[in-house]
């Protein structure tokens, strides 16, 4: 049945009214301060080099440190949230199975890297950032749009770069305890310094939560227990400046827990998933001659998980990467290199597969240029996938800045994705016969930028040839098409003590398929058509205060469910004692709102969360 992927009946909208004015607020708002997102601050991925925002020619957002801190999240996914063109779904609490939505992509559409290597399970083609720990990320860089230029299979929707984190200066220890509702607790400690030449930073941190029901009664899953997590994690940084044109370093992140949830599949007291993840990298930055910076970086990344004795699954991916920038005159800068990548699976889990290992091996160049008010960037690629023919892909991006502050830029990008080893492999639901997944994405936007703010609109379209969804059987099929349009605003201003951002999305997430010598259309699941947030932050001396709005419509879940539309309010805040102490609160979804983001499964309560920070100086 296709209602699987699709509600039957389905009926494409135009955009309504409130869109257009929201776009309106956006040209309005540009013309006040705000200070979401420094426009001035180097941003990595979405050129794969060091590179202003200003001049990134792509739809990238920043979520810094102290956005970070000051949210005092519980996850990533409770962070990435109330990013513009982000959707989360959830099948229980923290720790539960998570899906990351990027311009109505699916997760497996999305890249993610940590410290510029990839991390996934090649089993699904999924991230489990259910599993990445929040309290080891500095940084996070969120690039919406088609990237398989830059890196390869997968990069349909975006790109999600994680940075650890990372420090200089003197030695500085770090200390931090929150507890909160239904047992919840982390305790967190690190240490890091350095001068101009080393720099290092070791951390670690305990993460527990009782967790609540997540099942509703009439969930086929329905299990009347609580699903709680634990997760330890560390991560560790080492860099060393050999000389002013050469600097070594490696990096790790390490994570093991347990997640419970609720399943049909498992015994009717509880079911649990264990895992690990790591990933590692060594690498080398130097400067090979005036104008030609080079890195060449050694990677590593695992993610090994077991349902019990008879399913558990360890893979493995290790990656060589060298990438090069090049600037031939003050106007023209070259880019290129090559990236090589192995994955492993194995265990009792995936034991039965015909095959358990495959290597991705790409090589990509291309240019930028300037000239006058307009700015031009050409990146192609070409990936090769063991037991699939040659993969191209480019991007072409344009510029152009008729006054201070204005920016208008158009882009057009290819992307693809090659099937997963359940999709072509697995002894159960597979399908020998897929082909990758191929798309083509436009996108035109506006920017106003100007000292401390910024508001932009971005209208994006993404059409995925042979876009891979399981059918009523729960086989993967290629579906003729399946079409993702929309339109992104985002703004912020200041208003003395006040700063204020809002963003809203709206999109018709679509696919069709061939019934019966007919063409059939209909909503992709998990997707809805309109989202958005509002936020506001007050901060007055030791004082900071803060309110997320964030909203979601209505959805159809992968059977055709209905899922209803919903507003959440998270408020968070942290008073400085003094230099070395400070308190922070949460309280997520203060109205108690109950809601879903998968059928089935509930969404968090209202949760209250303390903590203390101490930041002792030596």
């Amino acid at each position: 049945m296709f209602s699987h992927v699709c509600g039957q009946g389905a009926r494409l909208l135009p955009f309504p009214k409130t869109v257009w004015a929201a776009v309106s607020a956006v040209t309005v708002l540009s013309v006040h301060p705000a200070k979401a997102q420094r426009l001035d601050e180097v941003v990595v991925t979405a050129t794969r080099s060091d590179q202003s925002i200003r001049r990134a020619l792509a739809d990238v957002v920043v979520i810094d440190s102290a956005r970070i801190r000051d949210s005092a999240a519980s996850s990533l996914a409770e962070l990435l949230r109330s990013s513009a063109g982000v959707e989360i779904s959830q099948q229980g609490g923290v720790g539960s199975v998570t899906g990351l939505f990027i311009r109505g992509a699916k997760t497996a559409q999305t890249v993610v890297l940590i410290d510029g290597v990839r991390i996934e399970d090649p089993v699904t083609g999924v991230t489990p950032i259910e599993f990445l720990p929040l309290s080891a990320i500095e940084r996070i860089e969120v690039v919406r749009g088609p990237t398989a230029a830059f890196y390869g299979s997968g990069a349909i929707g975006g790109v999600v770069q994680i940075f650890t984190r990372e420090t200089r200066g003197a030695v500085r220890p770090e200390v931090y305890v929150m507890g909160g509702s239904r047992g919840t607790g982390q305790v967190q400690a690190r240490v890091s310094g350095g001068g101009s030449d080393t720099r290092y930073m070791l951390a670690g941190a305990r993460d527990t939560t009782r967790g609540f029901d997540a099942t509703r009664a009439g969930s086929p899953s329905r299990q009347v227990d609580d699903d709680g997590s634990r997760q330890t994690s560390f991560t560790g940084l080492l860099t060393h400046r050999l000389t002013r044109d050469l600097q070594l370093g490696a990096q790790f992140l390490s994570t093991t827990g347990r997640g419970e949830y609720d399943s049909s599949w498992g015994p009717a007291s509880e079911t649990f998933v264990d895992f690990r993840t790591q990933v590692a990298s060594v690498f080398a930055r130097a400067q090979l001659r005036p104008g030609w910076d080079s890195e060449f970086r050694l990677g590593n990344s695992a993610y090994n998980y077991s349902y019990g004795a008879p399913y558990a699954t360890r893979t493995n991916a290790d990656s060589i990467g060298w990438q090069n920038t090049f600037a031939v005159r003050d106007k023209l800068r070259l880019l290129f290199g090559s990236d090589q990548r192995r994955q492993t699976i194995e265990g009792p889990g995936v034991s039965a597969y015909e095959k358990t290992d495959r290597s991705h091996l790409s090589a990509y160049g291309g240019f930028e240029v300037d000239h006058d008010i307009h700015q031009v960037r050409l990146v192609a690629r070409n990936d090769r996938v063991t037991g699939f023919e040659g993969e191209s892909t480019a991007l072409l991006a344009w510029g152009i800045r008729p006054e201070p502050g204005w920016l208008v830029r158009a882009s057009l990008g290819s992307a693809f994705r090659v099937p997963t080893f359940a999709d072509l492999f697995s002894p159960f639901y597979s399908n020998p016969l897929l082909r990758p997944e191929r798309s083509r994405g436009q996108e035109l936007a506006l920017e106003r930028s100007a000292g401390e703010h910024y508001a932009r609109a971005i209208i994006f379209q993404n059409r995925i040839r042979d876009a891979i969804e399981l059918d009523a059987n729960y086989v993967p099929q290629n579906l003729p098409e399946a079409k993702v349009i929309g339109l992104t605003s985002e703004a912020g201003v200041r208003l003395g003590d006040w700063r204020l951002r809002a963003s809203v999305t709206r999109q018709q997430a679509t696919g069709e398929k061939l019934e019966a010598g007919s063409l059939v259309s209909g909503p992709l699941a998990r997707r809805s058509r309109l989202f958005g947030n509002v936020g506001a932050e007050w901060s007055s001396g030791p004082w900071r205060s803060g309110i997320d709005l964030i909203a979601q419509g209505a959805r159809f879940d992968t059977a055709g469910q209905s899922l209803g539309g919903y507003g959440l309010v998270d408020v968070s805040g942290s008073r400085k004692m003094t230099d070395e102490l400070s308190l922070t609160w949460r309280l997520a979804n203060l109205t108690d709102r109950q809601y879903e983001t998968a059928w089935g499964y509930r969404s968090p309560p209202r949760t209250l969360l303390l903590g203390v920070r101490v930041v002792p100086k030596l």
